[in-house]
């Protein structure tokens, strides 16, 4: 069978396929699905929040989300080393591979990596759908809740770089608000001072 683009059927004269199997599709459209799953997993845990909150308020939200986001963090960097394997090199360059194959970070939004040497390392998105949704409907509260140095994000960059390294510091460098949608999300130092 040729690698499918996609499952309408051309390639299979419009017939479902008892057989198929990922391995029936071409790399670009796997791609595409990786990015559409990392999409929905950041989503899901924004849609977990926004139910607790209907229920039991925001304070009571933000509690369980940031609980669930740290538990659930620590299973992907284990499921993450299964399949990719990027245990190898300084502790910071470990920390960039993770982010780079993480659903919710380089597999998600457009990013700069540098290495500035194997103890430092530095980590920009360049745009991030989440911060554009909340700067759109005016949403400070979030935006100081998750994107501002000491937030959720920075939080949960530092205990996994810690899991790593208790020596490695997180610096926010760049932070919302941004003057135009121009600018860069965010801008994050990862580095182990000896």
């Amino acid at each position: 069978m040729a690698e499918l683009t996609d499952y309408s059927g051309d390639l299979m004269e419009g017939e479902f396929s008892p057989e198929m199997v990922l391995e029936n599709f071409s790399k670009e459209t796997l791609i595409k699905l990786v990015r559409y799953i990392s999409k929905l997993y950041v989503r899901l845990g924004g849609d977990h929040e926004n139910a607790v909150e209907r229920r039991w308020g925001a304070e009571a939200a933000h509690e369980v989300g940031d609980e669930a986001w740290m538990y659930h963090r620590s299973i992907l960097r284990k499921w993450l080393q299964e399949v990719f394997d990027y245990q190898h090199g300084s502790d910071v360059e470990i920390y960039m591979k993770y982010h780079q194959i993480n659903p919710a970070g380089g597999l998600l939004y457009p990013t700069k990596w540098e290495m500035i040497s194997p103890t430092h390392a530095i980590y920009t998105i360049l745009a991030c759908d989440t911060l554009e949704y909340w700067e759109r409907i005016k949403d400070d509260t979030n935006i100081c809740r998750m994107c501002l140095d000491g937030g959720y994000e920075w939080k949960f960059f530092q205990a996994e770089a810690q899991a790593v390294n208790p020596k490695m510091k997180v610096t926010m460098l760049k932070s919302p608000p941004r003057q135009s949608e121009d600018e860069i999300a965010c801008q994050w130092e990862f580095k182990i001072e000896e």
